[in-house]
């Protein structure tokens, strides 16, 4: 079954698209593309070098919305399946191929537990995004880290923090193409992926998640991103390398 990795991506070190395209290039799940749209001030001189067929590097001077760079790359994908890998994330050797088992007979599959490490703080962090505990992290590119009680919550406050951030973080979606014959990502730069889900929730798509409990993905936070997240377990830095591998550290150094 072939898989189409789309990424959009903007103003994104070289040394990033670099690990983005290593992390596809490792991937064990042999029938593959990445798809690659950039809206940039200037192309990406790593991908206008590179020499892949499974590779499609797309170039826009026109400054495009995520949503639409979501809609574009899709509309060019040839695989069966399409996976979102976001252009500053980590995703491990079976990430794709640990995925598919798990979509099996689904339309649509996200990650409900996942790790996490802020840049800022060197802090490494994992959410479980399907309940509340009794108190968080509050991790933002550009703010101190902040600690939230939550203890006491009410039940109807709990279901409004937990639905979109368990259905709303784009980096580890995977989906079956023929979705997208009838849906579309909204034409806007944020909150496209939360969108997304609850359009294929609502038109009657199999939809379902999974936790992480392997080192398949590290979501990372620095300056340049706008992901905020709040995970209640905040780890030692010294399980990233056991987690993850050696490979992990060209992926966490800042900016």
């Amino acid at each position: 079954m072939k898989v189409s990795v789309i990424t959009p991506t903007y103003q994104q070190r070289e040394g990033n698209l670099r690990n983005l395209y290593d992390c596809f290039r490792s991937q064990t799940h042999p029938d593959k593309e990445l798809l690659v749209l950039d809206d940039s001030a200037q192309p990406s001189e790593f991908f206008q070098a590179l020499s892949d067929p499974d590779v499609t590097y797309i170039y826009s001077d026109r400054r495009l919305s995520t949503g639409e760079k979501r809609n574009q790359l899709i509309q060019q994908a040839t695989g069966e399946i399409i996976a979102h890998f976001d252009d500053d994330d980590f995703y491990a050797p079976t990430y794709i191929a640990r995925s598919l088992a798990v979509l099996n007979d689904y339309d649509f599959m996200t990650l409900s537990g996942w790790y996490a490490y802020a840049q800022n703080e060197q802090s490494f962090f994992y959410w479980d995004t399907t309940k509340v505990g009794k108190c968080h992290f509050k991790v933002a590119p550009r703010e101190d880290l902040e600690v939230i009680y939550t203890d006491g919550i009410s039940p109807e406050d709990e279901a409004e923090w937990v639905e979109p951030t368990l259905w709303g973080f784009g980096f580890s979606y995977i989906y079956r193409k023929r979705i997208f014959e009838t849906l579309k990502f909204n034409n806007v730069h944020f909150g496209e992926d939360y969108q997304f889900v609850q359009q294929i929730i609502q038109s009657g798509h199999q939809a379902a998640y999974w936790a992480d409990q392997e080192g398949l993905v590290l979501h990372i936070i620095h300056q340049k991103n706008i992901s905020l997240i709040y995970p209640q377990y905040l780890l030692p830095t010294f399980l990233l390398v056991p987690i993850f591998g050696p490979a992990i550290e060209q992926y966490i150094q800042a900016d």
